[in-house]
């Protein structure tokens, strides 16, 4: 008992350190991206969730904490009240907004429900860590979905350093056979401050660029450079219009950002000064807007790639690694995450075919 209550204070410290010491935008960064050993990670392929037979012996609430809700989140949250309404199991939902008093209070409420796993979107990695150790404390099952947060937690959600990866490839790619494998310039839409499990989304693309194309490897003085995303999109913006400022009006470039949101802000002034045709631009998240303008515009957009990271599957994703961790915890790998195929102007309509439809219908 003297050890329990020992825990429960030493929470309430953190919490409250954590509280006083961060701001609420601060507080809504992923936390930091830790080094998973390849057989702890299950990669998902395709688009359908294989689910389990029958539903989990023991497993009714599942409580599910959440800061804000723009697109990518409503959809997450969306998709997973779809799955538990399905399987029958009830889901307990708290929207915080960046009050860590409020999110802590949410998960004490859903232990106190009798929630058998609780899941938390995002947090800071201090927040998800005492989040994942109360929990544990009480016996129930945590989830940071899209935040790493380590043992005694378990990871759903995208692979990060794979995203870098894939879109250095597919800049690559696209170079090669649009532009005979030239271009002066790769550009890292990035904002230093982002916690390093976002910056993992993009710091590994130079790397990835170089392997399919190694003549440039050496080339990186010349080549590299790094542009500021700032939270304000007006002055990321001035940013991006200063950088071109400073170049050749014949300079081709290659752009690698971390979301939709941020690479919209690029492409915004690249279009702005005329500069689509010696631009090429790849993000994450295929968003709505990613995908209006990829099907409306086709080849003469220079936002030419959106990774998907599939916010409509997390849903029963998640529900299914609940029933696992119910069923047999020990048998479950700490991180579970779909594949990252990049949507593009040949694979738009089969990837999202209700949206190519409606947005076509309107031509």
């Amino acid at each position: 008992m003297k050890k329990f209550l020992s825990l429960i204070l030493a929470l309430v410290m953190v919490f409250s350190l954590v509280a006083c010491a961060k701001t609420e935008e601060e507080v809504s960064e992923a936390p930091v991206a830790t080094e998973i050993p390849s057989d702890q990670v299950e990669i998902v392929t395709g688009d359908e969730v294989k689910e389990n037979e029958e539903t989990a012996e023991g497993l009714t609430i599942i409580g599910y904490t959440v800061s804000q809700e723009p697109e990518f989140q409503t959809r997450v949250r969306t998709g997973l009240q779809a799955a538990c309404d399905e399987r029958g199991y009830e889901l307990k939902i708290g929207v915080h907004g960046g009050d860590t008093t409020k999110q802590r209070a949410f998960v004490e409420a859903f232990i106190n429900a009798g929630a058998q796993v609780c899941m938390d979107f995002a947090s800071n990695a201090e927040i998800g860590l005492a989040l994942a150790e109360l929990c544990d404390a009480a016996g129930v099952y945590m989830v940071g979905v899209d935040g790493d947060y380590g043992a005694p937690a378990y990871y759903f959600g995208t692979n990060n350093p794979l995203c870098a990866t894939n879109n250095g490839i597919i800049l690559a790619e696209w170079v090669r056979d649009n532009w005979e494998g030239k271009v002066d310039k790769f550009v890292r839409f990035n904002n230093p401050e982002y916690a390093p499990i976002l910056q993992s989304r993009t710091e590994g693309g130079w790397d990835a660029f170089c392997k399919v194309l190694p003549e440039y490897a050496d080339k990186k003085d010349e080549m590299y450079n790094e542009v500021f995303d700032n939270n304000d999109s007006l002055i990321a913006q001035q940013n991006v219009r200063d950088w071109f400022t400073k170049q050749d009006d014949a300079v081709t470039s290659a752009w690698i950002s971390l979301s939709d949101n941020s690479i919209q802000v690029v492409v915004t002034e690249i279009e702005s000064l005329g500069k689509a045709a010696q631009s090429v631009c790849v993000s994450n998240d295929c968003t709505q807007v990613f995908l209006e303008q990829l099907i409306v515009k086709g080849t003469e957009t220079c936002w030419v790639s959106s990774l998907n990271f599939r916010p409509d599957n997390y849903g029963k994703g998640l529900v299914k690694l609940a029933e696992d961790l119910v069923t047999d915890a020990d048998s479950v790998p700490y991180m579970t995450s779909f594949e990252l195929p990049g949507c593009n102007i040949s694979n738009v309509q089969e990837m999202f075919p209700e949206k190519y439809a409606e947005v076509t219908a309107t031509m």
